[in-house]
């Protein structure tokens, strides 16, 4: 049903990932031991946290240097990671030319850079712009296209995290000819990411309430099996267990989230992080700033106790503003839906939510040394910063203007 087709390799991961019970006990003794002797008590935090770096969504607003100014002192202030996702496909390769504003944002003010690779459409159901120009992984020559693109983004940006693929297991539902196709591609183009920059933890991302078996691709939910395994595909090849996650899809009050809703994670060995996750403050009777803090606190408390390594919040900033939204707040304006431009810590013109205060709290814990991302050995570009601050410094005016397919395009999943 989910595209992967069972093979000696695929075989070997799952009997490695069904460990005996006594064995993942003992591995969660170790953890918390670990834990307890590195000293990772309420005064530290175990994950590094930030967010996705996102412009308004209206145009007129996007072309203002003072609301692009708060846009950016606001990720800043949020972040020790700032995330960059950026839109892929063959016929648009170039990821340098979008994702270079926001690294030199991130690099000037000593914060990591998450980059985050999209070929998907902004409805998960097709691979990007496969409409006008159709193409798949499993062709080699899309493989060398994307490996090309990757290697060149990493030889450039240089960023810590570098995700391969957002919301991948959408393609194991809609294309699963593709999917195994870049499941089988993806420990080829790690390697040559890892041979130019052997410390970026490599990864994808897997749209967390859909491996659950709840698919918000409306009209309405829908309730399908549950498919962990997409993970075990992927294997001990993943540096890191990406997740999006919006637990709003499934749950009208975070009060109402089980303890065990994390527990579908399946153990393969590897660190887990939250790449994207948000509660909606406008739209529906539980979209509001109160219960926004609600979820924060809660999902705090479990980034804390599952020891997950990474927590970014979806964006820094709404990307609408409040009095945008429309009544309908399915409905889409300015190219996304109102729903999905409430998401932020801050409104857009730059105001605290109820929520950031704890945010910034969390924030202000240090991370215990031996979790902190080592040193990368700085880049040529770096190096030569001081000689060209000119041309670094105009990058702050080319900041990505491409259109918000990201954010419509889970619209429909909360109803």
């Amino acid at each position: 049903m989910w595209g992967r087709a069972r093979d000696p390799r695929c075989e070997q991961r799952s009997s490695a990932a069904e460990l005996s019970t006594r064995t993942k006990v003992a591995r969660r003794a170790c953890v918390l031991l670990t834990l307890l002797l590195h000293g990772c008590n309420r005064d530290t935090r175990p994950f590094q946290m930030g967010v996705t770096y996102w412009t308004p969504a209206d145009p007129s607003l996007s072309a203002r240097s003072d609301v692009i100014g708060t846009v950016n002192d606001r990720a800043i202030t949020a972040s020790e990671v700032i995330q960059l996702q950026v839109p892929w496909s063959p016929t648009a390769p170039n990821i340098n030319v979008y994702a270079r504003p926001v690294a030199w944002l991130a690099r000037s003010h000593g914060r990591n850079f998450a980059l985050a690779v999209e070929w998907l459409d902004g409805d998960r159901k097709h691979l990007r712009a496969a409409n006008e120009h159709p193409w798949s992984f499993t062709d080699p020559e899309v493989e060398a296209v994307f490996t090309n693109s990757v290697v060149d983004a990493a030889k450039e940006l240089r960023p810590e995290y570098m995700v391969l693929g957002v919301e991948v297991n959408f393609s194991a539902l809609y294309d699963p000819p593709s999917f195994r196709a870049f499941v089988a591609m993806f420990p080829r183009v790690k390697a040559a990411v890892k041979a130019v920059l052997p410390s970026t933890l490599v990864l994808v991302t897997f749209q967390y309430e859909l491996i659950r078996g709840y698919h918000g691709h409306g009209p309405g939910p829908m309730v399908i099996p549950p498919h962990p395994e997409l993970i075990e595909h992927f294997g001990s090849d993943l540096d890191m267990i990406g997740l999006s996650t919006y637990p709003q899809i499934e749950f009208d009050d975070p009060r109402d989230i089980p303890r065990t809703f994390f527990d579908v994670i399946p153990d393969i060995g590897r660190p887990v992080g939250v790449f994207e996750t948000s509660w909606r403050t406008t739209g529906g009777t539980s979209s509001d700033e109160e219960t926004q803090d609600r979820y924060l606190s809660w999902l705090l408390q479990e980034a804390r106790r599952r020891d997950f390594r990474v927590l970014l919040w979806t964006s820094a900033c709404d990307t609408l503003l409040t009095t945008d939204v429309p009544p309908r707040y399915l409905d889409t304006v300015h190219g996304i839906a109102g729903s999905m431009g409430v998401l932020g810590l801050w409104t857009l013109p730059g105001e605290p939510k109820i929520a950031t205060p704890r945010w910034l709290g969390a924030l202000s814990k240090p991370l215990p040394e031996w979790r902190k991302r080592p040193e990368r050995p700085s880049t040529e570009r770096e190096r030569e910063s001081d000689v060209r601050g000119d041309e670094l410094a105009q990058t702050r005016d080319e900041l990505p203007r491409y259109e918000h397919q990201r954010q419509g395009a889970n619209t429909s999943r909360e109803e």
